[in-house]
């Protein structure tokens, strides 16, 4: 095991709230992100912005997940690779003590390009592997491989899981398709062709339904996991990236991109849809987003952007209320609950 930590102790500056709000702002979760050209990870106390430290990782770290008991984030190291493209091909998981900032290293053996991670309710760790067209199933008490799902398709991207843990989704980027997968039985239930190619996944509070984002039209799709097919199509004021679903289910957050090619140019923004009434709704930004995630009680969330700024979103005015400015190349992000 490998053990590298760098400790941080400047305040981050941050959109500033007068004293008295932030007195009275209720607990809210710290996050955690990691950035990929700067290779690291940090944990950001989500009341105050402070930087509670940064964790030098591998190369690259492109995403992350808080351990149940919020003690440990985990985060895949895929390599100096694009999707699809050439680069070194990570074989390490990293597993980030959140108390002490101590890094230790799970060596998978062979290059996998380890990309996405999640926590079933199972308590397993779930992580694509692209090389291995496969989801990893890692006893993160072990700390080792305990078995593979196949996805059937190359460069299984992204993942996400059933809430009650029965069923696994993969987005294939360049084949466009999204796999469904039997977390319990281990294997592949189907493949779902969705476009010629799509980008990162949420899902439902109720599992009955997967997002995923078109990157060849301004649109996003959902797929009914049982009828194994895209169930809506919603489309939208621009192209998406990514997205999250509220706790109630009724509201899908959403990382706007760049404008398709031959497109009048966009400014950044997320999109606010009503997944009932379909109506969109802008909230910009400084930059492009990339990750999102909804605190417990779905009033606010946070995203972070790719130029390094995380934002708190309030939700119920539908407007930002604080950015923390970090360094460029921010991409995945967790949230772990501040104790209460």
């Amino acid at each position: 095991m490998a053990t590298r930590f760098l400790k941080v102790s400047a305040l981050l500056a941050l959109l500033a709230l007068p004293a008295a709000a932030l007195a009275a702002d209720p607990m809210v979760s710290d996050v955690v992100v990691v950035n990929q050209p700067e290779r690291t990870l940090q944990l950001i106390e989500g009341r105050t912005g402070a930087v509670k430290f940064t964790a030098r990782m591998g190369v690259n770290p492109h995403e992350v997940t808080v351990s149940p008991d919020g003690r440990y984030a985990v985060s895949p190291i895929y390599g100096d690779a694009g999707v699809g493209r050439p680069g070194t091909d990570g074989r390490l998981i990293e597993m980030v003590d959140l108390q002490t900032g101590r890094v230790d290293q799970l060596d998978l053996g062979q290059g996998m390009r380890p990309h996405d991670v999640k926590f079933g309710p199972d308590g397993m760790l779930y992580v694509t592997a692209e090389i291995l067209e496969a989801v990893l199933v890692i006893d993160p008490g072990q700390r080792k491989v305990v078995g593979q799902i196949p996805t059937g398709r190359p460069q299984s991207h992204s993942l996400v899981i059933s809430p009650d843990g029965r069923r696994g989704f993969t987005s294939n980027v360049s084949t466009g398709t999204v796999s469904v997968l039997d977390i319990p039985g281990r294997r592949l239930l189907g493949v779902v062709q969705v476009s010629d190619s799509v980008q990162r996944l949420s899902v439902s509070p109720d599992g009955r339904r997967v997002y995923t984002h078109d990157q060849t039209a301004p649109r996003l799709h959902a797929i009914d996991p049982e009828a194994l097919k895209v169930a809506e199509t919603y489309d939208m004021p621009g192209m998406t990236y990514a997205s999250a679903v509220s706790p109630d289910g009724k509201t899908l957050l959403v990382a706007g991109r760049a404008s398709a090619p031959g497109a009048a140019p966009r400014k950044p923004s997320l999109f606010v849809l009503d997944l009932k009434t379909r109506a969109v709704s802008e909230i910009p930004t400084a930059g492009w987003p990339r990750v999102i995630g909804f605190e417990a009680d779905g009033r606010s969330a946070w995203a972070d952007l790719f130029n390094g700024h995380l934002l708190r979103v309030d939700m119920e005015g539908r407007k930002v209320v604080r950015s923390i400015k970090l360094q460029p190349g921010l991409d995945g992000l967790a949230l772990r609950p501040a104790a209460r």
